[in-house]
């Protein structure tokens, strides 16, 4: 069965639970089709959800007469908030393709919501679903341990990240099934690696593999159409595993996000070699441009910026170096 809640699974993984109370969350779930046998439920997904079968621990459906919704019993931290109406009637209920669903967000894009008290209003509103996605299986016979993510663009030389999956496998063995959500339907390509590095991004010593093999092959996301079959096999990349690294570097080098999670401001470091025109850029989760951090010519050296977090929501972002000769992208976490 396919699992669209798997953006939320995502961004789970990327974060870290905090301390453990009880509490509960209230709302309304208003917007879809006017059936009361088919209820609408509402899912607290934990930030530590290692497992899609997590999401059954925090669900409840929400009164059919008067939309109203509580969870109960959530240990305080943080949490995605879903809401989808079960049309399918499946047993047990779990989000399908074509369900009317809903976020606690901005947008329809999922964002962070702490919990440290009892908490009511939060009200969730339904809408068709205007996402796509498409599944598969992805192989890997190499020994190199650690968690795969599977990325989607929409053009074959992979500008712009559009979409994002990743396998739920706590042993991290490299192989497993996935789904990706993309932001839209389309045509999409997708690659898939295994992050060793942590910084979400494919490095020359990481296993790696690209849908369709040497040429990039589509998948075309429609509301009629989800492809099931884009499986993936990643590749050891021997010539350049154990590539010593050099003391100095040769082009722009994106040094460190410190602290990351961050509540407030975190510290970009980030090396030059030689002076040289730098832009830094802050992306959220589907790889839109939020900020420009950074922009203009930099002498030889260190240099550091803060990155000034009051004007974000919490979640998930990157931030990425680019200069005429190089690029960088490290992921940061804010948490408020």
């Amino acid at each position: 069965m396919k699992r669209w809640i798997t953006i939320v699974c995502l961004i789970g993984a990327l974060l870290l639970p905090l301390m453990a109370q009880s509490y509960s969350i209230s709302g309304r779930v208003t917007g879809g089709q006017s059936n009361l046998l088919m209820l609408k439920y509402v899912a607290a997904v934990p930030l530590a959800l290692d497992s899609a079968a997590s999401l059954l621990q925090n669900i409840t459906f929400a009164n059919p007469f008067n939309s109203r919704y509580t969870l109960s019993n959530l240990d305080s931290g943080g949490y995605f908030i879903i809401a989808f109406q079960d049309i399918h009637q499946t047993i047990p209920p779990m989000p399908q393709p074509d369900d009317p669903r809903g976020f606690y967000g901005e947008n329809g894009i999922p964002s962070l919501f702490t919990l440290r008290s009892d908490t009511a209003n939060i009200d969730l509103v339904l809408d068709p679903p205007n996402t796509g996605g498409f599944s598969g299986r992805i192989s890997y016979a190499g020994n190199r341990a650690g968690i795969t993510y599977i990325q989607a663009f929409n053009t074959a030389t992979f500008d712009s990240i559009r979409g994002w999956g990743i396998i739920l496998d706590t042993a991290q063995t490299g192989s497993g099934d996935y789904v990706a959500v993309t932001d839209t339907f389309g045509t999409y390509y997708a690659r898939a690696f295994i992050d060793l590095n942590g910084n979400f991004t494919p490095d020359a010593d990481e296993p790696f593999g690209i849908y369709g093999g040497a040429t990039p092959a589509p998948i075309h996301v429609l509301q009629s159409n989800f492809p099931d079959s884009v499986n993936i096999v990643l590749v050891d990349r021997a010539n350049t595993v154990d590539k010593p690294a050099a003391v100095v570097p040769a082009d722009a080098e994106l040094s460190s996000v410190y602290p990351n999670p961050f509540n407030n401001s975190a510290t970009i470091t980030f090396r030059v070699a030689t002076a040289e025109r730098i832009e830094l850029t802050l992306y959220d989760l589907l790889g839109r441009q939020v900020a420009v951090l950074a922009q203009g010519s930099f002498s030889p050296g260190e240099h550091r910026l803060t990155l000034d977090g009051s004007r974000f929501s919490s979640g998930a972002y990157y931030v990425h170096l680019n200069s005429a000769h190089t690029s960088a992208t490290k992921a940061v976490i804010l948490l408020k």
